[in-house]
């Protein structure tokens, strides 16, 4: 004879947007997600998304783990939108509430209530609020000196400061490339990127991939970073916790090294 115990749910989750919602590709949308507290619960839900989302459900866009604080049960979820996303289809998120509880024995127990399977979060992806783009087809770096890379930004008129670029990613370079964040006002449509090649660089080719980052103020709900699951990089979580919602955009320039 086999008996399992089970403990009894202490919430039940569901979104409380009844319908898509038309979000543009590289911002971060706020879903309104609702929390039913049972069994007395009254103490604080962990929230986060779902790593296997259910059959159909289109995967891609991304969310960090917060809290719903006690006595809530209302929380803006945020969900960041790639600008990667095609717009011909809806994008659908499964997100999860968890609670901490003791066993009838006391030791700690985490349970985990899930969405319906026939419910979402779903978002519907339309053109970005920023693009960043690369004035010059072949980039040309020379080992030992400062290049700049000539790039374009075009804004809607939602984004209204200033947009920060920097490289994030600089494939094949080994980390013997330099580039410091570049501020670019909101005035001003164009920058120049400087790149420092260092002097030992091999001549040959690589790629590097280059961010251009907004934000937008919004409500903000506690982040939980104490699992270290979420597929968001720090520097993103830290505009969460400013208050503030990043709007991204990112391009991918092949650049070829050469020696003086």
């Amino acid at each position: 004879m086999l008996v399992a115990v089970l403990m009894k749910p202490r919430t039940r989750i569901w979104p409380v947007e009844s319908d898509e919602r038309t979000v543009h590709r590289g911002t971060t949308h706020l879903a309104e997600v609702g929390v039913e507290r049972l069994e007395g619960y009254t103490g604080d839900v962990l929230l986060e998304m779902e790593s296997r989302q259910p059959n159909k459900f289109r995967q891609g866009v991304l969310g960090p783990d917060v809290v719903l604080p006690a006595g809530q049960d209302r929380i803006l979820y945020p969900c960041f939108v790639p600008e990667i996303l095609e717009t011909l289809d809806a994008y659908r998120v499964s997100v999860s509430a968890l609670v901490q509880v003791a066993d009838p024995r006391g030791r700690p127990r985490w349970l985990v209530s899930k969405m319906q399977s026939t419910v979402s979060i779903a978002v519907t992806v339309e053109g970005g609020l920023l693009k960043l783009s690369c004035e010059s087809a072949a980039v040309r770096l020379t080992a030992g000196r400062e290049t700049s890379i000539p790039l374009k930004l075009v804004r809607s008129p939602k984004v209204t400061g200033p947009v920060v670029i920097e490289c994030v990613v600089a494939q094949g370079t080994s980390g013997r490339v330099q580039a410091k964040p570049l501020i670019v006002p909101p005035d001003r449509e164009e920058a120049a990127f400087p790149i420092t090649v260092s002097p030992d660089v091999a001549a040959g080719r690589a790629t590097l991939v280059l961010r251009a980052t907004a934000t937008q103020p919004g409500e903000i709900p506690q982040l939980n970073d104490a699992a270290g699951a979420t597929p968001l990089e720090p520097a993103f979580l830290s505009h969460l916790r400013a208050g503030r919602l990043p709007v991204i955009s990112e391009i991918e320039v092949p650049v070829e090294f050469v020696t003086p």
